[in-house]
Order: C-alpha cells, then sequence, then structure tokens
C-alpha cells in the first residue's frame, strides 16, 4: 500500500492519511494532479478505495494536467464544481 522513503519510513507511515483512515471519517472530497511526483494520482486512488472499503463517502477528481498543489487555475475548477459535488 505505498512504499515510504528512507529512514524515516515508520515516521512517514504514522503520518500518512491512508494509515490513519477508521470508520468515522467524514464525506470526502480528494483533488489530485495528474503530474504530481509528490503524491501520486495513484496514491490518492488508493485513498479513495480505501474509504470505498469502509463504506466511508468519497469522491476523487484528477486534473490530469496540473502537479502537485494544483494551482490558481485548478484550484479556481474545484470551486466551480462545489456547489454541484456538495448538493
Amino acid at each position: 500500500q505505498g512504499s515510504f522513503p528512507g529512514p524515516l519510513k515508520e515516521t512517514w507511515k504514522k503520518l500518512s492519511p491512508l494509515h490513519l483512515i477508521n470508520g468515522a471519517y467524514p464525506k470526502t472530497y480528494i483533488f489530485a494532479g495528474g503530474k504530481d511526483s509528490i503524491v501520486k494520482p495513484k496514491q490518492a486512488q488508493d485513498f479513495q478505495d480505501k474509504l470505498t472499503k469502509l463504506k466511508q463517502k468519497t469522491q476523487l477528481f484528477i486534473f490530469p494536467e496540473y502537479e502537485h498543489g494544483l494551482g490558481k487555475e485548478a484550484t479556481d475548477k474545484v470551486i466551480a464544481l462545489l456547489p454541484e459535488i456538495t448538493k
């Protein structure tokens, strides 16, 4: 379920949202950049899959052309999506 770099492997694992999920998660919207090399799209998909497996409500949005942090243009797209997805 993902790899953790270097000698801080256990620390990274403790901080990873994927490993902190329990059965009491609020509805979760995940926004990811398709070109993100820090949090790869597969990690976002794994996060959504785990939430779904625990029967938590979740939606994943991957913006193929963006990297980590998305930036203002993608943030504007997210804000435009909010009224529709939060109905």
